[in-house]
């Protein structure tokens, strides 16, 4: 039995492999793996991660100076008529 990070080929006692391995599923690098896997498994990728609240704070911005511009352009037409 392989398990990245844990080597069942060292261990000598048997009798403790279920602590051995709740050890390796509380380890760092377990945990690292098993966020990628699902992170994959949802098609994410680190850049829409890091992207998506910036994204969304720029079409906010960009949606309130349309609406500022909607109006000036509107106060506009009203005063050439």
């Amino acid at each position: 039995m392989f398990v990245h990070g844990f080597n069942t080929s060292t261990l000598s006692n048997r009798s403790h492999l279920h602590q051995r391995i709740n050890e390796h599923e509380e380890s760092k690098i377990h945990q690292q793996c098993a966020n990628t896997f699902f992170l994959r498994n949802r098609k994410e990728n680190v850049s829409q991660l890091l992207f998506t609240n910036e994204n969304s704070l720029r079409f906010k911005v960009v949606t309130q100076n349309r609406q500022i511009m909607q109006r000036i352009i509107d106060v506009i037409i009203l005063i050439g008529k």
